[in-house]
């Protein structure tokens, strides 16, 4: 028998270290001495040599948020680089002046220290498309008015949250900056097409495997609602979902607050 491809190293087999693996077809045909592989190379055979570095099984992502990690890498401002309140206005100015025409624009990756947000602030960048920006944690979000209108964000919300989770001025009125339920509530709310979802969906896919990762467990499939399962859905009927993936699904105590 002869293989496409042997791979050379300390591989790590979780049950022995071995010194070969070699390939045919993209299946793995025998894992063993490197005395046994060299028997199987021919001239077509490619050899891939690591050396004394270590070969692992793919690993598996124990919390993982598939979609949005996807979205944000392929259709969000990423802020980053960003060191204050003003780099971010700043860096989504400069987004929105080179992705003109959006419905809404989103943003991750702030990060928010003494200083607080407004809507005002974002409100110098558009008055009238929505722009939500959501932290590195991804438990807060700055919106604009335009956002704020659109999302229904006014005092009522205050009978149902504090104000640790909906910020409010002097005058105890919302100032678009809000935190956990109503946060991430908010996110599931903005409607992505199906197919930048399915897109997102091969980015992130795309992203773990270039980190040796083969398996992930989505710990909030409905990150962006039933579209979010859809999306699984259409690209595993596609033949393109490659990720082995756990998900599950889940729903928010609120979810009547916002309907």
């Amino acid at each position: 028998m002869s293989i496409d491809q042997i791979i050379l190293g300390n591989i790590y087999t979780l049950d022995k270290k071995v010194e070969a693996i070699c390939v045919k077809d993209g299946i793995i045909k025998y894992a063993g001495s490197k005395r046994v592989a060299n028997k199987l190379i021919d001239e077509n055979t490619e050899i891939l040599d690591f050396g004394d570095n270590f070969i692992y099984p793919g690993f598996m992502d124990g919390h993982a948020h598939g979609l949005p990690a996807g979205n944000i890498l392929g259709f969000s401002i990423d802020l980053l680089e960003g060191k204050s309140l003003e780099d971010y206005v700043e860096i989504t100015r400069k987004y929105i002046e080179e992705h003109p025409g959006r419905k809404i624009y989103c943003g991750n990756n702030w990060v928010c220290d003494d200083e607080k947000p407004t809507a005002a602030m974002l409100d110098e960048v558009s008055r009238d498309v929505p722009i939500a920006l959501t932290t590195l944690d991804g438990h807060s979000i700055w919106l604009n008015t335009a956002a704020m209108e659109k999302f229904d964000i006014d005092e009522k919300l205050l009978e149902t949250f504090t104000t640790n989770e909906v910020h409010v001025d002097e005058d105890g009125k919302p100032t678009g900056y809000l935190s956990e339920e109503p946060a991430i509530a908010i996110n599931s709310k903005i409607v992505r097409s199906d197919e930048e979802l399915q897109e997102s969906l091969l980015i992130w896919q795309d992203y773990a495997f270039s980190q040796g990762i083969t398996a992930a467990f989505d710990a909030h499939v409905g990150y962006f609602g039933y579209p979010s399962i859809k999306a699984y859905v259409d690209v595993s009927k596609a033949g393109k979902l490659k990720l082995r993936t756990y998900a599950v699904r889940t729903v928010h105590d609120t979810d009547d607050v916002w309907h």
